[in-house]
């Protein structure tokens, strides 16, 4: 049964179909070939019978014939009944010949074998009786053949009785065996009405569960809700692929939505920080020409110390105005990392140390700009500035084979972990940096954009944050390993 309810779950409606009329057109077909090979077998008998008593009946009444007939020619000399007689004679004999295969009773069957007999001799007499010249032995032949007919007459008379109720028997047996034909079709009726609503209510569960499935979540996705889990059907007929259809149009869709809202919420994101942007810029081009008189001055005072900070903060702004929104070699953001790293030493001295080690085998693959200083100065506002004593921020960047590491770790006060859920919140569009207006969520969310291929097959987290409040926080950065001209590591 498990067989065959795999090969039937495995097969298609149309094959299903064709089955399940196989199955009524076979039972029917059994039903009409049992009933008509029964009612041969009791017609046959039925009609064996009526054969049997009609070609008694009919010995018995040409025996009576041929009597008449022989009184007709000896007593009256009538010698056109002479071809009768010889007519009547071999159609009796032609009976007798036939009569066997119809005989059932023994004593029927002795009886014939008697009949047989005598009839040899009575149509020996009868042949004597017509061909004779002899009227003496006309005479002796005539009482003889009077004799032997009204003989013969009583012994087939005795065998119809014997075969009557012979016969009377096989008739029970032949009705017993037509009602229990009438009780055998009930019951193989009664197993197909079975067999038949068995495979009715099979195939309609077969086909009503995975189309009520269908309609279940095509309700639910009507109204909204496309991260409903897959409907989970094993089979490979048409319900089975409209189904497989029907789950990758909803996950197509949940993705497409997904990332529509993703890109949406990304946009606001860059608009805000655009926005932040222009509102610092206050006419680059001023500024920019400010700057370059202050470089100028220091350099006709000699103050080289002014000079360096003028510097620094002259390209973290053309950095950041330039830059952003592009993609960036990664040696572009270490040296705009190591220009702020710089003037901070500046302006706290030892207060606050940041050390940065940097392996010299780092590949220059193109990354998002922007994404190493506002980790850093994240760092230094939230997790060191408040501190008396101020603190070490610790920036490693390294190769890791499929990726680049970037990790930074301060001892500062640390972030609760009721606030690290409010940094990576969608709505978390306010927090921004000081410096570039750049916050750690604009971060993360650009960096999966620019990644979003290699985190779809990797699964991977690109910026993760660890803190514990009073210690200090660590942020791990995974920048897959992607060349300008589209090879991979990951």
């Amino acid at each position: 049964m498990k067989i065959f309810r795999r090969l039937f779950s495995n097969s298609s409606i149309h094959k299903k179909l064709i089955f399940f009329i196989l199955i009524i057109i076979i039972e029917t077909a059994s039903v009409c070939l049992t009933t008509v090979f029964l009612s041969k077998i009791i017609v046959k008998d039925y009609d064996n019978i009526l054969k049997e008593i009609t070609i008694l009946n009919g010995i018995k009444k040409k025996i009576s014939d041929v009597k008449y007939l022989a009184e007709d020619y000896y007593m009256l000399e009538n010698y056109s009944s002479k071809d009768l007689l010889i007519q009547l004679t071999d159609e009796i004999n032609t009976d007798l010949k036939i009569l066997p295969r119809y005989i059932y009773s023994d004593k029927g069957k002795i009886l014939y074998t008697n009949v047989d007999k005598i009839s040899k001799g009575y149509f020996k007499s009868l042949d004597i009786l017509i061909n004779s010249m002899n009227s003496s032995v006309k005479s002796d032949m005539y009482t003889e053949v009077l004799n032997v007919n009204n003989y013969l007459d009583r012994m087939v008379n005795l065998l119809i009785d014997y075969e009557l109720e012979s016969h009377s028997q096989v008739y029970e047996i032949v009705h017993n065996l037509n009602n229990n034909l009438i009780n055998i079709m009930i019951v193989l009726l009664f197993m197909i009405f079975i067999i038949n609503i068995y495979y009715a209510f099979s195939f309609s569960k077969d086909l009503y569960q995975p189309i009520s499935k269908l309609v279940n979540s095509a309700k639910e996705l009507s109204q909204g809700n496309f991260s409903s889990p897959d409907i989970e059907v094993a089979r490979n007929d048409e319900i089975g692929y409209l189904i497989a259809i029907f789950n990758k149009m909803k996950n197509d869709i949940f993705e497409y939505i997904k990332t529509s809202e993703d890109r949406a919420r990304i946009e606001a994101l860059l608009k805000d920080a655009e926005l932040r942007a222009l509102q610092s810029q206050v006419n680059p081009h001023f500024l920019f020409n400010a700057l370059s008189m202050v470089i100028e001055s220091a350099l006709l005072e000699q103050a080289d110390e002014t000079l360096g900070i003028v510097e620094e903060i002259s390209y973290i702004l053309r950095y950041s105005l330039t830059s952003f929104k592009k993609k960036v070699f990664i040696n572009n953001e270490i040296e705009m990392m190591k220009n702020y790293i710089s003037l901070q030493h500046k302006r706290y001295g030892d207060r606050i140390r940041i050390d940065v080690i940097i392996e010299n085998d780092l590949p220059n693959i193109e990354v998002p700009s922007m994404i190493f200083q506002p980790i850093i100065e994240n760092a230094v506002i939230h997790g060191l500035e408040s501190k008396l004593e101020g603190g070490n921020i610790n920036v490693y960047l390294c190769n890791m084979g499929n990726y680049i590491l970037c990790r930074v770790n301060d001892n500062g006060v640390g972030i609760s972990h009721e606030r690290l859920i409010e940094v990576f919140s969608d709505d978390n569009i306010s927090h921004v940096g000081h410096t570039t207006g750049i916050g750690i969520n604009n971060v993360k969310s650009r960096l999966e954009n620019f990644y979003r291929a290699a985190m779809e097959s990797q699964k991977i987290d690109l910026l993760t944050i660890s803190s514990e409040v009073g210690v200090g926080t660590s942020v791990k950065i995974l920048l897959p390993i992607i060349y300008p001209w589209g090879e991979s590591n990951v």
